[in-house]
């Protein structure tokens, strides 16, 4: 064996890759099996690189004293970076908890790098560990909805026109809105999130809204939501007055609506249920 590996059995450095990607693959594949027979969590967290093209704009203290213009890592990723993300996202189809940060730094301009290898600063390192800390807390968050049978589903057509009907099962749970959606992916929430709150009460609307009747609590997916292991989570607050109505849909700005709902709310303080 030489010093990095067993070069000498394969033809190619690309094949020489692909072996090394194949058995990252299958180590991780295994450490999540074992994990599991002994009851623990595992996850795996891809972390940056900076010689992947465009994961960061370097600074100039990173091109003098963490790039290395002729490197054998620039040629590596070039050649390993399509076959790695395909693999990783093989890795959650096979439910292993992987996360891809290799982009994480990708609109960061703040000097993280400090060696030509791949090692970073302390606020490097703090950013990464935050990182894994969200990503952690969020997968436990959308997991725990494995198991958890959520009420109160929201079930309506348009009040108007040919009925649009959800892409998404919604629910009222406590002062929320829960939108949730298994499987699901990144085009499930490009669009923009309609949501007008209609209250039982006009007076409890600012003088500028009683006109339209309600308030707009439009919201983009990222506000509220996660996108984790293929399922799609959102938990939008309700004001504290009452609610008569609510309008809710997903829509492209110029482009029109994609679904929507209209729905009267039974008064949730005494009977929590949806009509």
């Amino acid at each position: 064996l030489e010093r990095n590996g067993p070069r000498s059995y394969y033809r190619t450095r690309q094949e020489f890759i692909r072996a090394a990607l194949e058995n990252w693959y299958r180590g991780s594949l295994l450490i999540n099996t074992l994990a599991r027979q002994v009851g623990t969590e595992y996850y795996h967290f891809l972390q940056p690189n900076q010689y992947l093209a465009g994961s960061k704009p370097l600074t100039n203290e990173e091109m003098s004293k963490a790039f290395d213009p002729v490197s054998p890592w620039i040629s590596v990723f070039d050649n390993a970076y399509p076959l790695w993300t395909r693999l990783g996202a093989d890795l959650k189809e096979r439910d292993v908890n992987f996360f891809d940060l290799m982009l994480m730094f990708k609109d960061n301009h703040e000097t993280l790098y400090r060696d030509p290898c791949c090692h970073f600063n302390e606020w490097g390192y703090e950013l990464i560990a935050g990182r894994i800390w969200r990503d952690v807390l969020d997968y436990t968050k959308v997991a725990k909805l494995r198991t958890h049978t959520f009420e109160n589903q929201l079930r309506a057509v348009t009040t108007y026109g040919e009925p649009i009907a959800p892409l998404w099962n919604i629910y009222l749970q406590d002062d929320e809105v829960i939108y949730l959606k298994q499987p699901c992916a990144e085009s499930d929430i490009e669009a923009t999130f309609m949501l007008h709150l209609i209250p039982a009460d006009i007076t409890h609307l600012p003088h500028g809204s009683r006109d339209s009747g309600f308030v707009n609590s439009d919201f983009d997916f990222e506000q509220f939501g996660w996108l984790i292991d293929h399922t799609c989570l959102a938990k939008v607050p309700l004001p504290p007055y009452p609610i008569a109505a609510l309008r809710t849909g997903q829509y492209i700005p110029d482009g029109g609506k994609i679904w929507q709902i209209t729905v009267p709310v039974v008064d949730r303080a005494e009977t929590p249920l949806w009509k």
